[in-house]
């Protein structure tokens, strides 16, 4: 294995038996932070007790083994690392291995009344506090130690303030990665990495910052705009003569004061690229449809705006046009928030002998993860936009973050900016772990 001089470093710390009881390496993205973090974790088990139990984490399993497990078993091979996602254990040079995902506050329980002599998490900033805080009283044993990776968040996340800052208190070792560190990557290919990001995801990915997310939630696009569209004849010339494209309606429903809105997209198959069609917005009139929607809203709540019958018919002409336009529409993804809303629209389809089986609930994701997927779609020059979705363009040039909520655009919906970003992140997030593998 090569290994840079940092890395070496770190070697020479196991060797010496100079690591602390926690463990913490952040930075930027493919700084070498993960790679050496492993084999350090690794290298102490195989050298520890044979009796005692250990633990790897991240957010999900499936994120611990794309991270972790699958780099893991390539480093060290077949003979000294096995592992069962579904029965979650593995052996470790022989070692017992407890394998979980620690993604909300139920996740603490899972780990209750397990002592462990060491463990591993990946991405720290994405994992449960309470997940965290028990973990750390179930290092229990003698000599027991914990190894951890992020990137940084925002500095009033709990690990900065909580530990990181808090080192000089702590049994703590922390050590910041930066790209230049990792001497392994190629010059262009770093360079490259660092017009992937922008804003507050350049300070804390590239940089390896961590910094408060404030004003503009996408600063490229909003100074650089017309480098993101396209006219809309070019768009229907790349899309309806190419077959490698899934053609997607997003639907975000409107409730108190608030507006229906659709978005057409277009994904490639390979999920290299994302092209915006049209937007369409509904105009509220009409009297509130009760027996339609009572169980998903309120009815003290609820605005005398909304016309449930609009919306179905008003979505089914979309679907039309889009479908006239290119051919097909391989699905429609509503907000799952409303299920009533989303059968009554299968049923007006139905009604007027259409398909209705492509129109489903949203299968959701944080709030807070779709603008880092936006933001590296647009600095990869993946995301384009047609000229006309005026709405969607004044969306994104417009869009600021929530000082209350970390990583969060505010939602005031002035002029319907959250409706129509909501019905556009609609429109791909079904396929978002495909987007951002391709990143």
């Amino acid at each position: 294995m090569e290994f840079t001089e940092k890395q070496k470093k770190l070697i020479r710390m196991l060797k010496n038996n100079e690591f602390k009881r926690l463990n913490i390496f952040y930075g930027s993205v493919r700084s070498g932070k993960t790679f050496i973090s492993l084999i350090i974790f690794a290298l102490w088990v195989a050298q520890s007790s044979m009796k005692s139990s250990y633990l790897m984490c991240a957010k999900t399993l499936k994120s611990l083994e794309r991270n972790c497990l699958e780099p893991l078993l390539d480093l060290i091979g077949e003979e000294n690392f096995s592992y069962s996602l579904n029965q979650k254990n593995g052996k470790l040079f022989g070692h017992k291995l407890i394998l979980e995902g620690a993604n909300d506050a139920l996740s603490e329980g899972k780990i209750r009344g397990t002592t462990l002599r060491g463990a591993y998490a990946d991405e720290l900033t994405l994992i449960n506090k309470d997940f965290f805080i028990m973990l750390l009283s179930r290092l229990s044993e003698k000599g027991a130690k914990f190894f951890g990776t992020t990137n940084p968040d925002s500095p009033s996340h709990w690990l900065k303030t909580d530990f990181l800052d808090k080192q000089d208190k702590l049994d703590l070792f922390v050590d910041k990665f930066l790209l230049e560190d990792n001497t392994t990557l190629d010059p262009d290919y770093v360079k490259q990495l660092k017009n992937e990001y922008s804003g507050i995801y350049y300070d804390r990915f590239i940089l390896g910052n961590f910094v408060r997310a404030e004003g503009l939630v996408f600063p490229r696009f909003a100074n650089n705009t017309d480098e993101f569209l396209i006219p809309e004849h070019i768009a229907n010339i790349e899309i309806s003569n190419n077959s490698d494209y899934r053609i997607i309606i997003g639907v975000d429903f409107g409730g108190n004061k608030s507006k229906t809105c659709f978005i057409s997209t277009a994904i490639s198959y390979d999920y290299k690229k994302l092209y915006v069609l049209d937007e369409y917005e509904v105009d509220n009139n009409g009297d509130v449809n009760y027996e339609l929607i009572k169980n998903d809203i309120d009815e003290n709540k609820i605005s005398f705006e909304i016309d449930t019958n609009k919306i179905c018919s008003d979505l089914f002409d979309f679907n039309k046009k889009i479908e006239s336009v290119y051919g097909k529409v391989d699905y429609v993804f509503c907000d799952s928030a409303s299920p009533t809303m989303i059968n009554s629209i299968r049923s007006f389809f139905k009604l007027h002998n259409t398909k209705f089986n492509h129109i489903h609930g949203i299968t959701k994701n944080s709030v807070s993860e779709r603008p880092k997927t936006i933001d590296n779609l647009l600095n990869t020059e993946r995301l384009k936009i047609c000229s006309k979705c005026n709405k969607l363009i004044f969306a994104l040039q417009n869009l600021v973050w929530d000082d209350k909520k970390e990583n969060v655009p505010l939602d005031l919906n002035e002029n319907n900016i959250n409706d129509i970003y909501d019905a556009f992140c609609y429109s791909w997030l079904e396929f978002v772990k495909r987007i951002d593998f391709n990143i």
